[in-house]
This record gives C-alpha cells, structure tokens and sequence, in this order.
C-alpha cells in the first residue's frame, strides 16, 4: 500500500481529492473509486491527480466518482488556484486553463472557447440545429462542449433525474453528456439558477463548467444580451464572462477542508 499526500477541497459543495502524483507513481482506476466512496474512502465526486509541476505549469488528470475521466471541471480549477495560490497555467486534456488568484473568494479560471460542431462535442451524429435538439418527451435542449460535453435545457423539466437518465441512455452522446435544467431567475435574462448532472457523477452541488455551458447557452440563443452573466447553483453561485472572442472565464471560491497523507 502505497502513501500520498493529498488535500480535500471544494468549489461551493462540487468535491475533491486531490493528491500529488509528481513522484511519477500511478494510481489505477480500481483505487480512484475507492478513494471516490463517501463511506470507505475520503469522498468525492471527483479525483485530481497532479501529474507535474513545472514553475507556474500544472498537468493533471481528473477522474470521476465512479472511475470514467473528466476532460475539465471549473470548479477544481479554482481549487488548484488555491492550492498554488498563486497565477498558474492547468494543462489537462491537451487544453491550457489559466487560473488567476486574488484570494479564497475570488479565484477566476479562463476556460477558453467553446465548440458547437456536432462532432466535437461530440454527438453520435450531425443534427439539423445544435441549439435546439430534441431530446426526450418532448424537450428541447442545446448542445456545447467547453472541455467537456454539456446538453442545456432551458424547458420547464419536472422529473430531472428521470430525463437525465433518458438522455445519457439514447446514444446521442457517445462519450456521454452533462445534463443541465437551467431557468432565469425572476425573469432576469443576466441570472440564472441551475441544476447539473454529471456524467460519471450526478447531481452535484455546484458544476463549474455547467455554468460556462448556460451561459453560452443563454448567449448563443439570445436569451440574454450580456456577457457578464451570474449562474446561480445549490453551492452557491459563479460569475461568467464572455469576451468578444468568446474566451470564457468563471469567478468563484474554492475551499480547502482537509490535508493529509493517502493511502491507496
């Protein structure tokens, strides 16, 4: 049995284990469950293994609750900017996300672009109109990918968790999708509250790059007219820019909770 060290943290309730792997040790897949487990590990939804650092310079990998990889997550990337507390470059899933450091309030991590091609997101197949699929009983959702794939459904949607799982099931999203209810807060088109599920997951308390997704969403179907766009989550809530280049970044807190040494 081998000993990490490690730190548990969270972006307003979305859960990490990040542990340093710098040594070049390997973690398999079995132990990233394990550690995952709320009831015989630390608990998490998701695992960050830091593979390198190098200066200013991380490489990580992330995996989620149930062992399947996650190619960005917001949320742990504000969590790194505390860690380091400091500006620093995440490379993860040859994508660079830079994190910007102010303190443990106000931690901002420029995403990049998003991709709205149909086999980038990716979907099993070319649709007619990426911003308005029909995806189940008769609800309409769009379909974006800001490091990872995300399905936005602004429609009144009672049965969440029931449609969540009709979607991940219909084969559209081959490497399955982060499903998002989204709805504007007392008619404001500049905030929104959501719900996320994601994949590997489920419902969580806070989805970083859930609220990139909306608020692109909210952008590119002119539901709102504003770039700067608050996306209110059960955790609480992130700040969202756009700029004129479609660069998005998301503002946020992040918290550690506890460090020590792992063993797995």
């Amino acid at each position: 049995m081998m000993q990490y060290q490690f730190w548990k943290m969270h972006g307003l309730g979305n859960d990490f284990v990040i542990i340093d792997c710098t040594d070049g040790r390997v973690i398999d897949i079995e132990s990233i469950i394990s550690i995952s487990n709320r009831k015989t590990g630390v608990g998490c939804d998701q695992v960050v293994l830091i593979r390198s650092i190098n200066c200013d310079n991380y490489d990580v990998n992330i995996y989620n609750a149930d062992g399947s990889t996650a190619t960005a997550c917001g949320n742990a990337m504000r969590c790194l900017g505390l860690l380091a507390q400091r500006d620093i470059t995440v490379n993860i899933s040859q994508r660079k996300i830079h994190i910007l450091y102010k303190d443990p309030k106000h931690i901002t991590a420029v995403m990049g672009k998003a991709s709205y091609i149909w086999h980038e997101i990716p979907l099993y197949c070319a649709v007619e109109d990426i911003m308005n699929i029909p995806v189940c009983d008769n609800i309409i959702g769009a379909a974006v990918n800001v490091g990872n794939p995300h399905l936005v459904i602004f429609d009144e949607v009672q049965a969440m968790s029931d449609v969540y799982d009709k979607i991940t099931q219909s084969g559209l999203f081959p490497i399955g999708v982060n499903v998002t209810f989204a709805k504007s807060v007392n008619g404001d088109s500049n905030s929104f509250k959501i719900i996320t599920y994601e994949r590997g997951v489920g419902r969580t308390l806070a989805c970083g790059t859930a609220a990139c997704a909306t608020a692109c969403i909210a952008l590119k179907r002119n539901i709102s007219n504003n770039h700067a766009i608050n996306i209110i989550m059960d955790g609480g809530i992130v700040n969202v820019y756009i700029d004129e280049n479609g660069i998005i970044s998301q503002k946020g807190e992040a918290t550690l909770v506890a460090s020590g040494v792992l063993y797995a």
